[in-house]
């Protein structure tokens, strides 16, 4: 029984995840591009990424491992981290400007 809820939740996740990435590239469409945007962008398609990766281990399409933990606990969160600073400080240094 949980094991089919954490798949139900893990699908909503996706899709949900899914939905706010392509919302950031509509609003990329609509406001412009620039840096910030565009590094915000990347950040929610490493996180749809990464929550496809465990979706897949949750319904054992990939192994749960070493590989998967580097990046599920590791090398992807530390990019969407580092990719949401960076895009938080090029808007802080654009309205900053404006200002």
């Amino acid at each position: 029984m949980i094991e089919e809820l954490n798949q139900i939740l893990g699908i909503v996740q996706v899709l949900l995840q899914v939905a706010a990435t392509y919302f950031a590239y509509k609003l990329i469409k609509i406001t412009g591009t620039f840096r910030a945007w565009s590094i915000i962008l990347i950040a929610l398609v490493l996180q749809t990424v990464r929550r496809m990766i465990t979706l897949m281990v949750t319904i054992s399409l990939i192994p749960r491992g070493d590989t998967y933990t580097f990046l599920d606990q590791g090398a992807l969160p530390l990019l969407i981290s580092l990719c949401l600073a960076a895009g938080m400080y090029e808007l802080l240094k654009m309205f900053a400007e404006r200002k």
